[in-house]
């Protein structure tokens, strides 16, 4: 393809404002449309893609409820960075009467909180205040509140950057919100989910035109910019703490640069107040405050609060006293000066940040202070605090702070040029190109990003977001002979469509043997670190433990016990663990931590020589090293995937490998065969189920290139779906719905006998009943209709140690319904066989399967299943 050619397919994306390919469209750099960046007066596509991420990620989060102590102190997401461990309870509530403390400290009478999550601000201001109003984009957490009925408040599905939305205004006037405004905004440990620093200015204007004159918002929790390196240092140091000092600098700079989450200091929130307050003639003066918690914390160490008061009242100025100025005993000598007037007595040195001589916590010098002064830290100097007497006087003119030098860190760049770089690469892939997409950001000079293969992502259901399943290792893998062709196929496997389909999908050329060879060994990592995490229980319980006293031992989670007593099963077929008597078990193998990680090490170079991703396979290893805290339930799985150090690893999961080109190119095949079926009889109809990423979608709409369709993009995930709408949205005859295979098809506005194609890749293992599954699936056919899916057709160590974790019941629910074919040995995955006789039994006759026995890839354990409706 000529350079032109390269320069006018990008140019025509609506994200895209500039394609500039070199001479030879080996190199293209791309440039963003502004459009797409925006975040006013609406945020462009790739803004409001990056908060439907966190949206998802928050209403998984809320949905499950894991750490619900009490009504009013439901923790769930509240994890430390560096142990993945819940905060304490007593903590946690020292953090929220913290909060709690600084809005009634002014006395408000009607709060709007943007982003109020399980409502731990909600459930502490409920009788304080004549009226609250909160908002979230999390579902799962805005029906649970409103469904609390609590008098006086009403709660509003909406983003941080809409308090003017229609719901929320109508809120707030039936509670009788003078004038439709607050008179206090708070925006409580929100700001990190934010993607950048035009964002957080939108909210924030947002927020001071939804305040009545002298009314004040809460920027609160926030996370210091200015204090990442140390931050960072300090989660390597307690996790290595006797590594070198170089090893731990290198290590906290890899873990500064993959911070997913937004950071910005008081410097830099002043000078957008400034500009806020110079546009709107509204006076805004801000005080920061430390975490007056006790425990010795990332809460109290690296965040902090800011509140902006709007045209406020003038206070008195107090006198300026040193606190290296206060003779003896400082703590006395403070509590005397400030009984005698009003005094900001400033340089207190704060512990543990400073280490000057003398230096106090917050909590200590909130102790000495009493409760009639504020604790406020310096804007310019994170590690020097003051007390404030009176309160009121805390706050400076948000013009004095802003001239200071401002620190932001933004994740929005780094999720631009990955995700842009997959839209450049999938519009040249399915043009049949490929080339270098170099991503240029404003004020950057643009990052390199080689499409070696022209590797799109693949599709998982979001239920269950398990896409590592299609990478992992397995056997069985015969073809099948099927019935029910045209006249051009005979229906034997090896003619007609099968050979085709198999000779397509051969024709990618992946080297099998290559990647099957890495995923044995990855399996067998696997197993060596479920040995690792076992064994100090196991050696403390001798030879005949039974699973429920390792799982006492262990102290597993009650929802993962299953995945215990799944990994005994796979330690004994392996021959690393033996039965004893009476459904015991004894003399695991002896196998170390440190012998897990030097395996692993070698693992990441053998996986991209074989073409599998790279961020799979750290996220893999990332849970192996984490097994006891997941079995535990200490970590999520969702952590590793979505967040802190596995920001990309989700991104990594959905890649292809050559696994999925093979088979996605024999589901291209099938679906051109259906289509030259249906050429006569109007457009061929598709339901994709769980389409995810669109990994598969793609493949099979570029089959379908030129046909007429009606194919219908669904997930269960509102993320998915706008991301399916972004990518697909412009071709003809491509619909977009919700749908989930574990509820009744006909009520989800399909049709029986209404579809000419269901495709599925790596989604029908979710299912909590399959025969019931595949039966309402089947019923959607019409007769002759195809039933297309990709599978994994065995349990895969590598598989059972990370994303089988998503598979977990929330506690109290069931994980497969009774009936269903794995229930009594609690597999997530069906063998070939069974789902060819669960298909015959739903009317489904099995036509063929991919790949044959006697191919490289069959030992990869994941198939093509092709099987064809029954006439009625």
């Amino acid at each position: 393809m000529t350079a032109p050619d390269v320069h006018a397919l990008l140019d025509a994306h609506p994200w895209i404002e500039s394609a500039r390919p070199d001479a030879t469209g080996g190199t293209v750099r791309v440039r963003p449309a502004p459009s797409a960046l925006a975040v006013r007066p609406a945020p462009g596509a790739l803004v409001e893609e990056f908060l439907d991420h966190w949206g998802e990620v928050y209403d998984w989060t809320y949905g499950k409820a894991e750490a619900r102590h009490a009504d009013d102190l439901d923790l769930s997401g509240w994890r430390a960075s560096g142990t993945g461990e819940p905060f304490p309870p007593d903590h946690m509530r020292e953090w929220v009467a913290h909060t709690v403390g600084l809005i009634l400290a002014h006395r408000p009478r009607h709060v709007l909180e943007l982003g109020c999550g399980t409502g731990l601000l909600t459930h502490r201001l409920h009788g304080r205040v004549a009226g609250y109003v909160g908002t979230d984009v999390a579902e799962a957490a805005v029906e649970r509140l409103d469904a609390a009925a609590i008098p006086s408040t009403a709660f509003v599905r909406a983003a941080a950057h809409r308090p003017d939305a229609p719901r929320v205004r109508a809120a707030m006037e039936r509670l009788g919100f003078p004038g439709g405004r607050a008179d206090f905004v708070v925006l409580n440990s929100v700001t990190q989910c934010f993607p950048n620093v035009p964002y957080l200015e939108a909210v924030l204007r947002a927020a001071v035109a939804s305040v009545a004159p002298g009314g004040a918002v809460l920027v609160g929790d926030v996370r210091d910019a200015r204090l990442l390196p140390a931050f960072c240092r300090w989660i390597e140091e307690a996790a290595a703490p006797d590594a070198a000092p170089d090893e731990l600098d290198r290590r906290a700079a890899e873990r500064a640069g993959r911070e997913a989450e937004f950071l910005f200091d008081p410097p830099l929130l002043a000078g957008l107040a400034a500009r806020i307050g110079a546009e709107t003639g509204r006076r805004i003066r801000l005080s920061v405050h430390p975490k007056t918690m006790r425990a010795d914390t990332e809460l109290t160490r690296y965040r902090f609060d800011a509140v902006l008061r709007v045209d406020a009242p003038d206070s008195p100025e107090p006198d300026l006293v040193n606190w290296d100025d206060l003779p003896g005993d400082r703590a006395a000598a403070l509590a005397a000066r400030l009984g005698r007037g009003p005094a900001r007595v400033r340089g207190v040195p704060f512990a543990p940040l400073s280490d000057r001589p003398g230096a106090v916590t917050a909590a200590g010098l909130r102790d000495a202070a009493g409760p009639d002064a504020a604790i406020v830290a310096d804007p310019h100097d994170p590690a020097s605090l003051a007390v404030v007497s009176p309160a009121g006087s805390a706050a400076a003119p948000v013009e004095e702070i802003a001239p200071d030098p401002a620190t932001a860190h933004e994740p929005f760049a780094a999720f631009v040029d990955r995700r842009l770089t997959e839209v450049a690469r999938t519009v040249l892939r399915r043009a049949g190109a490929q080339s270098t997409i170099v991503i240029d950001l404003p004020g950057t000079t643009g990052t390199d990003a080689t499409d070696a293969d022209g590797a799109d992502t693949d599709a998982t259901d979001a239920t269950n977001t398990d896409a590592t399943g299609t990478d992992a290792t397995g056997t069985d893998g015969a073809g099948t002979d099927g019935a029910g062709t045209d006249g051009t196929d005979t229906g034997r496997a090896g003619t007609g469509l099968p050979l085709r389909a198999a000779e397509v999908a051969g024709a990618v050329g992946t080297d099998g043997a290559e990647l099957t060879a890495f995923l044995r060994r990855l399996d067998e990592v696997a197993l060596m670190a479920m040995c690792a995490a076992l064994r100090p229980a196991a050696s403390a319980l001798g030879n005949g433990f039974t699973a429920h006293d390792l799982g006492d031992r262990l102290r597993v989670a009650d929802r993962h016990r299953w995945i215990l007593r799944r990994w005994l099963a796979a330690l004994v077929d392996a021959g690393h663990l033996s039965r004893t008597a009476r459904d015991g078990y004894g003399w695991l193998l002896h196998v170390t931590r440190g012998q897990v990680a030097t395996a692993g090490r070698a693992l990441a170079e053998q996986g991209e020589r074989a073409g599998y991703p790279a961020e799979t396979t750290a996220f893999i290893l990332s849970a192996l090293a984490r097994l006891p805290e997941l079995l535990r339930d200490e970590v999520q799985v969702q952590q590793l995937l979505f967040g802190g150090d596995g920001a990309t690893a989700a991104d990594g999961a959905y890649r292809e490998n050559g696994v999925n080109r093979y088979l996605n190119a024999g589901v291209g095949e099938v679906l051109r065969w259906a289509a030259r079926e249906r050429a006569r009889g109007g457009p061929l109809r598709v339901l994709e189920a769980g389409a995810g990423v669109g990994g598969t979608t793609a493949e099979a709409l570029d089959a379908l290139s030129g046909a007429e369709i009606d194919y219908l993009f669904t997930d269960v995930s509102r993320y998915f779906l706008n991301l399916g709408r972004e990518r697909f949205g412009d071709r003809a005859g491509v619909r977009f719905a919700a749908f989930d295979i574990n509820a009744e098809p006909e009520g989800q506005g399909v049709d029986t006998g209404s579809l000419d194609v269901v495709l599925s890749a790596n989604v029908l293992h979710n299912a909590r009943h399959a025969p019931r599954m595949l039966a309402g699936l089947g019923r959607l056919l019409a007769p002759g209709g195809l039933l297309v899916f990709v599978e994994t057709v065995r349990e895969l160590p590598s598989i059972l140690a990370s994303m089988q974790f998503l598979m977990s019941a929330a506690p109290g629910a069931e994980r497969l319904a009774p009936g269903d074919p794995r229930a009594a040995e609690e597999r997530v995955f069906l063998r070939a066989a069974e789902w060819e006789e669960l298909m015959g039994r739903a009317g489904l006759r099995p036509w063929f399967r991919l790949p044959a026995g006697d191919h490289p890839l069959a030992d990869a354990g994941l198939h093509l299943f092709v099987a064809r409706r029954e006439p009625r």
